[in-house]
């Protein structure tokens, strides 16, 4: 939203008018939300409960000092692993604002995760991305920070940070890659 909550109370909160925050706004109706999240109800769609959970956890990261964990959702097309992962994006608004395909560049990544800060996000089709690549993705979530560097005007650009819970869309599991 639009606020931010301290400890001496409410504020007004700046945000970058080209981020994926900025592009969040309440919407929908929470009763109508509520019933179709229902649908996870169903017996055998626990791991999808898990990822919706997960989403509501994503800002504890922060209050417990935890960097940022990842969640694998491997398994078939079809099976709803992006569904499940988008129900949780949809607890904080549009879920399209909130995911990357695995095709986005390193540096957009980086962006895309600082802006996030505590909001969940999602690779969709990892699948796609070399075992070296993915492991750099988990190795970058799980420590919170993005890629420092130098311009050649000699000008330091610190990497973002961040403390959420990213969903990661392969069709094997990661613990099988190579590396």
């Amino acid at each position: 939203g639009t606020k931010k909550i301290t400890s001496q109370g409410m504020a007004d909160a700046t945000i970058e008018r080209n981020s994926p925050l900025s592009q969040l706004t309440p919407q929908g109706d929470l009763d109508k939300w509520k019933e179709g999240i229902k649908l996870l109800d169903a017996e055998g769609l626990e791991k999808h409960q898990f990822c919706l959970l997960a989403g509501f956890g994503s800002p504890l990261l922060d209050l417990m000092d935890v960097s940022g964990a990842a969640i694998s959702l491997a398994g078939a097309s079809g099976k709803g692993k992006t569904l499940a992962a988008r129900a949780a994006l949809s607890i904080y608004g549009n879920p399209d604002q909130l995911f990357q395909s695995a095709d986005a560049t390193r540096n957009s990544t980086d962006v895309h995760l600082g802006t996030l800060h505590s909001v969940p996000y999602l690779m969709d089709e990892i699948t796609s991305m070399s075992d070296k690549a993915i492991g750099d993705l988990l190795y970058k979530i799980a420590n919170g920070r993005g890629k420092d560097s130098l311009q050649s005007t000699m000008l330091w650009s610190t990497g973002g940070s961040w403390r959420l819970v990213a969903s990661l869309t392969p069709t094997s599991p990661i613990m099988e890659a190579s590396q």
